[in-house]
Formats: structure tokens, sequence, C-alpha cells
């Protein structure tokens, strides 16, 4: 068959190529194939900003903090969060929640506390003759034994009788801050000691915590008569039903009991007591 050389040729064959188009089906395979590499794709770049979210990626990014209520662990993980992080017993945890001051504060009395055990097991383990610098009552170069004598025992039963109510009562005093707990531990101490130093026999030695103890104890219970302030009340008043029995046993004179730092203790309390209600005072009348 003869062609003509002038003839569309181009264009006949552009005619047939679109008819052929028009007239292919789409195909199902290829189109499935486009939608799961789709599909995959996306999900990619999901895992991608959760690994960025997370601070999984390559470059450690900050993790984000846990809502308000959210979920809380000890040692373990929450989700990709590092427990260490957010754990409630940590430093940060604690101030984050409490405020620095009242953190610092019941730092404070954890500190006292552990100088306690640590000063027994020197004692125990034969680390010199510590309970030797207890208070010795109207020797005159043995006043500075009194700052130290609350952080002696006669013994671990001794030192166990004494750490859970310090611990507790200053505590509580520990939630009205670092300086108020440091003042009232310092009269205590410093009533307490300077009280035994006086009246004591002077053929004895006295150490241990109970002074302070029983200051805090009557701290307590005088703070909440003084401000008339509910909670404070309820903590005296907490005090008094937990402890009350044995401290006003502890005021009688026994032999082995160093009664005379317990009564001097309970009137430093009532007087750090009135010291920060005339302070409280003061500062409402301005």
């Amino acid at each position: 068959m003869a062609v003509d050389p002038g003839a569309p040729v181009a264009d006949d064959a552009q005619h047939h190529d679109d008819l052929d188009h028009e007239d292919q089906p789409d195909d199902p395979v290829a189109g499935g194939l486009d939608a799961r590499k789709g599909a995959v794709g996306v999900r990619e770049v999901q895992g991608q900003e959760r690994q960025d979210r997370h601070g999984g990626g390559e470059h450690g990014g900050a993790q984000p903090p846990l809502p308000g209520g959210g979920a809380r662990v000890v040692c373990g993980e929450v989700g990709h969060l590092r427990a260490q992080r957010y754990a409630p017993c940590s430093v940060r945890g604690m101030a984050d929640r409490l405020g620095p001051d009242r953190t610092n504060a019941l730092l404070l009395v954890v500190a006292m506390v552990a100088l306690m055990w640590l000063t027994e097991v020197a004692d125990q383990i034969g680390f010199g003759d510590l309970d030797s610098y207890g208070i010795h009552p109207r020797d005159v170069d043995g006043l500075p034994e009194i700052l130290a004598a609350p952080f002696l025992h006669a013994g671990f039963g001794h030192l166990v009788s004494n750490t859970v109510p310090f611990a507790v009562m200053g505590a509580a005093i520990a939630f009205a801050g670092l300086v108020r707990v440091a003042l009232v531990t310092l009269v205590v101490a410093l009533v307490s000691g300077l009280g035994t130093w006086l009246v004591a026999s002077p053929d004895s030695v006295h150490l241990g915590a109970s002074g302070v103890v029983f200051g805090y104890a009557a701290y307590l219970v005088a703070r909440g008569l003084l401000s008339r302030r509910l909670t404070e009340l309820a903590v005296g008043a907490l005090v008094v039903a937990v402890w009350g029995i044995g401290l006003l046993q502890g005021l009688l004179p026994q032999e082995q009991i160093s009664w005379q730092a317990h009564l001097f203790g309970a009137i430093g309390g009532v007087v750090a007591a009135a010291l920060f209600a005339q302070r409280r005072g003061a500062a409402a009348a301005d």
C-alpha cells in the first residue's frame, strides 16, 4: 500500500495512542501497590514523629513533661519516658511538688537523722568513745557538747526509739520551711541542753535526741493553741493522741532516763512556738 508523503502520519499515530489509553482499563495491582507504598510512608513519618517527641532520635531530643495527674512510677518506665526524670523519689520531683523551701527543710531533717545513725555506727565499731561527748553537767569545758549530745545515743535501741518521732514531727515542722525547722531545732536543743547542764547530777552524762523530740512535740501542740488554725490544731491533737502518754511518762524523774532533757526540751518547744507566734503577729500588724 502506497503512503502519501504529505499525509499527517504523526497525528494519526498520536490519535491511535490516545485511543489505546482510553480503551486500556486501570491496572488494579499497580494501584494497590501505590496505595501500600503511601501507607507505609505515612507510618514511617508518624513513627519518626513519635520517636522525636520521646527523645529517642539520634540527637536525643528533650522529653516533654508528663501531664498533670499523669502516671508516676518509681524505678520503672512510663511508655518510652525514663522514670529517673519523673520519679517521685527524686529530689527534683519532690521540689516540683512541695517547693524548694519545704524540700530543703525536709532534707535537713533527713540529714540530721542520717548523722545520728552514722555517729552510732561509728561508735559501735569502735571509732572513738563518742558517747563521752554527751552533756557533762556544770562542766564549763563541756558546754560545746550541748550541741553534740542530740546526735549521740546509748545503743541502737535508744536510737530507734528516737528516730521515728524525730523524723515524723520534724517533717511536720519542716512544712513551714527551712528557716522554721532549723530555728526550732536550735532553740529546743539549746534550752534542753542548757537546762540539763544546769540542774542534772554532775556525775552523769546525758545524750540522745529525746530532748529535741519532746521539744518538737511541745512546739507542735503550742503552735496550734497559739495560732488557732484548724490544720495546726489538728497536728497538735495528733501528736497528743499518738505520743501523749509516753511524753507524760518521760517527764517523770526516773533512773537512767534524762528527764531533765525532756522537761527543758518541752520548755524550749513552747518558747519556740511563742517566738514564732509573735513574729507572725508582728507581720500581720504590718
